[in-house]
C-alpha cells in the first residue's frame, strides 16, 4: 500500500442541531457526538475539495469524537467507525472515518487503533460494501442483528489484543472467510474462525 501520508487537520463546524458533547460515564471523559446523517456528506465533499482519487485510501481520524444513527445522543450513540465508497468526479472513491479514543473512553471498544483496524480490515475484504455471504448472527455483536455482509470486524467489534515488542495500540480480532462461509474445517490460519480463534464454531444461521 505504499508509505502513508499524513495531511494537515480539518475543521468542521457542527451545527448544534448535528453535534453534541457529552460525559463517558465510563471514563469521564468529554467525547463528542455527531450525527453520521449529516457528517458523512461533509466527508465526501471533502474528497474531493481535498482532492483525493481512487489509487487512494483517505483515513480520516477524530480524537474521542463518534457518531450517532440520528440526533447527537448518548442513547444514539456510538459509532466508531465505518468505511464507505462513493462516485464522484474522481471515480469510485473508497474512504474510511475512524475514531481515534483515549484508552478506556465508553468502555474501551475504540482505544487508540482498535476501531481503525476493524475498518482497515473490512475495507481490505468489501471496499465497497457489496460483497455479500450467507447470513450470520454474533454471539458478541448482536447489535449487527442478522446480516449478509463481507465485514470482518463487526462479529467481533471490542475483541482487541496488543502485539508485545510492536505497539502498545490495541488491534482488533477479525473473522476469516471460512466463519462466514461456513466451511469446516477453516482454511484459516491453524484452521481457525478468527485470528485470535475467538469464534471455535461456524457462524449461526439466521
Amino acid at each position: 500500500m505504499g508509505t502513508p501520508t499524513i495531511a494537515g487537520a480539518v475543521t468542521i463546524h457542527v451545527p448544534s442541531a448535528d453535534g453534541a458533547t457529552a460525559t463517558d460515564s465510563n471514563s469521564g471523559e468529554t467525547i463528542g457526538i455527531i450525527d453520521i446523517n449529516w457528517f458523512d456528506p461533509q466527508l465526501q465533499a471533502l474528497l474531493t475539495s481535498l482532492h483525493f482519487t481512487p489509487s487512494m485510501l483517505p483515513i480520516f481520524l477524530a480524537n474521542n469524537v463518534y457518531l450517532s444513527q440520528g440526533a447527537p445522543t448518548l442513547s444514539n450513540c456510538c459509532i466508531g467507525g465505518y468505511h464507505s465508497a462513493v462516485s464522484n468526479s474522481a471515480g469510485l472513491q473508497t474512504y474510511i472515518f475512524s475514531v481515534n479514543a483515549n484508552e478506556g473512553v465508553l468502555g474501551g471498544f475504540g482505544d487508540d487503533v482498535s476501531a481503525l483496524s476493524h475498518e482497515m480490515a473490512e475495507w481490505l475484504n468489501d471496499p465497497f460494501g457489496n460483497n455479500v455471504v450467507p447470513h450470520w448472527t454474533s454471539p458478541i455483536a448482536p447489535q449487527y442483528g442478522c446480516n449478509n455482509l463481507l465485514e470482518v470486524g463487526d462479529p467481533l467489534v471490542g475483541v482487541t489484543f496488543t502485539i508485545s515488542g510492536f505497539s502498545g495500540s490495541h488491534l482488533q480480532d477479525e473473522a476469516f472467510f471460512s466463519w462466514f462461509a461456513r466451511q469446516k474445517p477453516s482454511i484459516g490460519i491453524n484452521g481457525q474462525y478468527t485470528y485470535l480463534a475467538t469464534f471455535t464454531s461456524l457462524s449461526k444461521h439466521c
